[in-house]
């Protein structure tokens, strides 16, 4: 709005968070394809942890952890490969498996208007998780992309969820790094 109220033209802002500490990576968690954590409303099956028929929000939990060893700050940084589909694809037959597989078949998938969202989050603790399973104080879950945070130890879960059962929601990446400074 200018001075006397007026709307202006829409415009943005881009800015790019490049850090000018230089990092190591100190831990890479990486849980596709087997995702051999705990899912909830969704199934992983030949590398995709995908949601349930007809589900509009799922849970999965990873199997592993970050632990390292001691209190200490590190960034996180989430990357994701997924891809929001419809449902009911002509291309694909009830079973899940295609009828026909053309050259591009991701392409095939995709919906240039399929809403949906993975949340990866963290949950911190200070405590020593493998030996203390049980008295483990773990924080709240906080969703991150990329993130800074204070801890020993770090577990995950992504929150997947999309507008209608119509779309639903494949992953075939998941994975999160631990960075800290050089």
């Amino acid at each position: 709005y200018d001075a006397m109220g007026t709307p202006g033209p829409v415009s943005g802002i881009a800015v790019r968070a490049a850090s000018i500490i230089p990092t190591t990576t100190v831990a890479t968690l990486a849980e596709a394809p087997g995702f051999a954590g705990t899912a909830t409303g969704c199934s992983a099956a030949g590398g995709v942890l995908a949601m349930a028929p007809g589900a509009t929000r799922a849970r999965y939990a990873f199997a592993g952890r970050i632990d390292l060893g001691a209190v200490q700050p590190v960034r996180l940084i989430s990357d994701i490969e997924l891809l929001i589909s419809e449902a009911r694809d002509l291309f694909w037959q009830p079973s899940g498996t295609a009828m026909w597989t053309p050259p591009d078949a991701r392409l095939w998938l995709g919906s240039t208007d399929a809403y949906g969202d993975v949340d990866l989050q963290v949950s911190v603790t200070d405590d020593a998780p493998e030996t203390d399973t049980d008295t483990a104080r773990w924080g709240p879950w906080q969703s991150f992309d990329a993130a800074d945070f204070s801890g020993r130890a770090f577990r995950f879960r992504a929150v997947l969820g999309v507008e209608s059962p119509d779309y639903t929601i494949g992953i075939t990446g998941l994975t999160v790094t631990a960075l800290q400074a050089a």
